[in-house]
């Protein structure tokens, strides 16, 4: 099979299979150039960290090997928070070490962030397992020799987000951000990872 496809380089290339005996699965194609900044994002809807478990340890080590990561990045935490009536913070902190560990296990070389989740309310209300969650990822994160960015403390503390739905910079769920809300995060978390990446003069 032969597809025609435009490379990162904007010229027409041509890329052409030759399958084996037996059934072939194409998992995908790297149209890389050899200098530049990658950005891979493993993100599943609804998801929480433990979701990465479910994944064969030998395949999610050897896809995370192929890539080489410099830095990886972990932003989990709303999910567990929001969803569990009973939360339990002593099951939920083995569950992000074991995620932590099999990371770290596959890509030794790599830097660890590990960034928390932002502040929210459910029905108006605070939600008394995000303080637990913050909690264990810190203590994780010293544990595994991650880097954390505490995604509440940068929105202003507990209650920040009564704050950013009245300038608009979050929705009426007061969970999820308004499209400025997400910019303004993402530029303070790119303006920390700066500060950290650059060196003292």
């Amino acid at each position: 099979t032969a597809t025609r496809i435009v490379g990162a380089d904007n010229m027409p290339h041509t890329v052409t299979l030759h399958p084996g005996v037996g059934e072939s699965r194409l998992l995908g194609v790297d149209l890389l150039r050899p200098k530049g900044l990658v950005y891979d994002a493993l993100g599943i809807n609804g998801a929480v960290a433990t979701r990465l478990l479910k994944a064969r340890a030998e395949v999610f080590a050897a896809g995370l090997q192929r890539l080489a990561p410099d830095l990886l990045v972990l932003a989990y935490g709303t999910n567990e928070a929001y969803g569990a009536r009973d939360f339990d913070a002593e099951q939920y902190a083995l569950g992000l070490d074991r995620v932590l560990a099999r990371v770290r296990a596959a890509a030794p070389g790599a830097d660890c962030l590990l960034q928390g989740p932002p502040d929210f309310q459910r029905k108006r209300k605070p939600v008394a397992a995000l303080a637990q969650v913050i909690a264990a990822q810190r203590a994780a994160a010293d544990v595994h020799g991650c880097a954390f960015w505490d995604t509440q403390a940068a929105m202003g503390g507990r209650g920040a987000i009564a704050r950013w739905r009245r300038a608009k910079l979050a929705q009426r769920d007061r969970v999820h951000l308004t499209r400025d809300g997400y910019t303004q995060l993402g530029e303070a978390w790119a303006a920390a990872l700066a500060e950290v990446l650059t060196p003292a003069r």
